[in-house]
């Protein structure tokens, strides 16, 4: 029985090592801006590239800031056009 848990207990340590592992870091694409929040408020901005964070307690944000065209039809049909 003792067994059992010992592997237990190492499987969860495993699952929780790998967790802060694959959430500890993050990257950015070229074109985007990140946003590191820490418990909901702003801490850092952050460029392209790879980047590090704290696992559990900093969340990412990405935002877009490529320019956009964007075309503006005007479907109206009065004698003030």
């Amino acid at each position: 029985m003792k067994v059992y848990f010992r592997f237990a207990g190492l499987g969860l340590a495993c699952i929780f090592a790998l967790m802060i592992f694959f959430g500890g870091w993050y990257t950015v694409n070229q074109g985007d801006r990140a946003l590191v929040l820490r418990f909901g408020r702003v801490v850092e901005t952050s460029g392209p590239g790879f980047h590090f964070k704290v696992p559990f307690m900093d969340g990412v944000e990405k935002i877009s800031v490529r320019t956009r065209k964007t075309e503006n039809t005007l479907m109206v049909y009065s004698r003030d056009i």
